[in-house]
């Protein structure tokens, strides 16, 4: 018996990319990518938000709790990227 042979006969479904968003401004690009991560079992379910401002990484946002739960809280992490940038001019 092989391998493949355990595998299921249905192809498996390509995993979603996440939303993205992006934003031109007087100061530059924004991009901003925001989805649910997978987490695993009896872990609270999460959603993050990521911002990059003309391609580096700004910094990103994630939300754990579960919103089923009646009057459900969720915790927020914040985890900073770069504290400075350079800005687009106008041509």
């Amino acid at each position: 018996m092989k391998l493949v042979d355990l595998m299921p006969s249905k192809e498996v479904e390509p995993i979603n990319e996440a939303k993205r968003q992006k934003i031109k401004t007087r100061f530059g690009d924004f991009s901003i990518e925001h989805d649910e991560n997978p987490t695993a079992p009896g872990y609270s379910p999460e959603y993050f938000l990521e911002v990059n401002f003309n391609g580096e990484y700004l910094g990103h946002f994630i939300i754990a709790g579960d919103p089923r739960d009646k009057n459900a809280k969720g915790n927020v992490s914040v985890h900073l990227g770069k504290k400075q940038v350079k800005l687009s001019h106008d041509k």
